[in-house]
């Protein structure tokens, strides 16, 4: 589990995003944070505690149109 202090306000899926690469271990953070359950944005100086990514998790290649 890493814990992660907010250094500015973001919400809480730009913050699973960039540190895990991936939004399928959304909602197991959110069972690891329900202090932070019904917030949209999460405040500077918050912690945020992040699951492990499971291996087994497939990350999407994203890829362009042109």
């Amino acid at each position: 589990m890493k814990k992660i202090v907010v250094k500015e306000e973001k919400r809480l899926d730009e913050i699973v995003y960039r540190y895990c690469k991936t939004l399928d271990i959304f909602d197991k953070v959110l069972e690891i944070n329900p202090h932070l359950v019904n917030k949209i944005f999460i405040q500077a100086g918050e912690v945020v505690y992040l699951a492990d990514v499971n291996n087994n998790v497939k990350i999407k290649e994203v890829k362009t149109l042109w």
